[in-house]
């Protein structure tokens, strides 16, 4: 994703890539680096389990130069966490928000020198 408006210095603009997509096509049996896990759906709509809403609305993105991570970053994991809470005290059933908690970890892989 770029945006076509330069930024306030006049330098062109980021180009960021969503961390999903970058770590579920580099992903291998053999790199290291782990499949995106739990949910592909980031929105609930506070939908019982199982009432599925194939709606991904929550993205983090990476800033990038060309398929890399600016910087030597890249995405090591990626998931999306259901926020379906049954029982407790009160014995209370529900989501505790219409969005699941997207988490992603990040690694350095050029090491800089000092």
């Amino acid at each position: 994703m770029t945006s076509s408006t330069p930024q306030p210095n006049g330098e062109p603009s980021l180009h960021f890539m969503d961390a999903y997509t970058h770590l579920s096509t580099r992903s291998t049996r053999n790199s290291g680096l782990s499949q995106p896990y739990g949910w592909t759906e980031t929105y609930s709509g506070f939908k019982k389990p199982g009432d599925h809403l194939a709606t991904r609305i929550d993205f983090v993105m990476l800033a990038a130069e060309g398929k890399k991570g600016k910087g030597g970053w890249e995405v090591s994991r990626f998931g999306v966490i259901d926020n379906w809470i049954e029982g407790g005290v009160d014995h209370w059933k529900g989501r505790w928000s219409d969005h699941r908690l997207v988490r992603a970890t990040l690694r350095r892989t050029d090491k800089e020198v000092g």
